[in-house]
């Protein structure tokens, strides 16, 4: 996880990066514009007739759950996401917080709409959605974790 000292909103050193204008629903729908959309669907459960259907097959789903869990329980399906919608115009002035600390709650907090600050509309908006990570398996892996960071 990197850590910075600055008000830079990215999350990589990377020269090109950031988010779509228009966030990612924007980008997805004109992806899809023109397409079939199945949702809603078990695609491992029914993968024959749904690979009979098309030529190429955007999946979705769990990666261990499309290998059949041939490799066991991955550990990326640790993270939880909790959303929360706030009738308040800012709750943290950044787009994502880490919160480090053992004692901490959560890994970090996503607030979307500051990776635009310079939509408007968005800005203006009353509520906003909080996106708050932390780790399902309870506070020993947190610790776990933040102790592996800091070795490195």
């Amino acid at each position: 996880m990197p850590t910075r000292f600055t008000f830079d909103r990215n999350y990589f050193n990377d020269r090109y990066q950031g988010i779509p204008e228009g966030c990612y629903n924007s980008m997805m729908e004109q992806l899809l514009k023109d397409t079939d959309v199945v949702t809603g669907v078990d695609y491992n459960k029914n993968r024959e007739k749904y690979e009979k259907l098309a030529d190429k097959i955007v999946y979705t789903g769990k990666i261990n759950e499309y290998f059949g869990f041939k490799f066991g329980k991955l550990q990326y399906r640790t993270v939880r996401w909790e959303n929360e919608i706030k009738d308040i115009e800012n709750y943290q002035g950044e787009a994502i917080i880490n919160y480090p600390s053992k004692n901490a709650p959560f890994t970090r907090i996503i607030e979307h709409k500051n990776f635009e600050p310079h939509n408007k509309e968005l800005q203006e908006k009353k509520k906003l959605l909080l996106v708050k990570n932390s780790v399902k398996n309870g506070m020993k892996q947190k610790k776990d974790i933040i102790q592996l960071m800091m070795k490195k």
